[in-house]
């Protein structure tokens, strides 16, 4: 494997554990229900910046506890270059797990047609 595909599996895996986080879960609730009592579908939402003040607020609070925790959980795991560069460089760390789950669909792909 590739550092970039190893990188990727890393953050999903980093991902998946921030995702069950209680705090994680009850500001998803309530954003969710917000939305529907705005009276959005289930795939609506209000684009970044649009939406009104309390859900912009709710959706602040996710994103830094989303943050906060995605960086302890490297941090225990000993991964600390990838703690510094989530929090300095968030695109750069974004532009890592695209470039790593390109090559993992990439490796899928050639062993779900049977190449090499």
């Amino acid at each position: 494997m590739k550092e970039d595909e190893i990188f990727a599996g890393i953050a999903h895996f980093v991902e998946e554990i921030a995702w069950n986080d209680p705090e994680i879960i009850r500001l998803s609730k309530a954003i969710d229900a917000k939305h529907r009592e705005a009276g959005a579908k289930e795939d609506e939402t209000w684009p970044e910046g649009e939406a009104p003040e309390d859900v912009e607020k709710l959706r602040a609070a996710w994103d830094s506890r989303f943050l906060h925790l995605r960086v302890a959980i490297l941090r225990h795991h000993g991964e600390d270059g990838m703690a510094d560069l989530i929090l300095n460089d968030p695109d750069a760390y974004a532009g890592q797990v695209k470039r790593g789950e390109k090559l993992i669909d990439e490796r899928k792909a050639k062993r779900d047609t049977g190449s090499s």
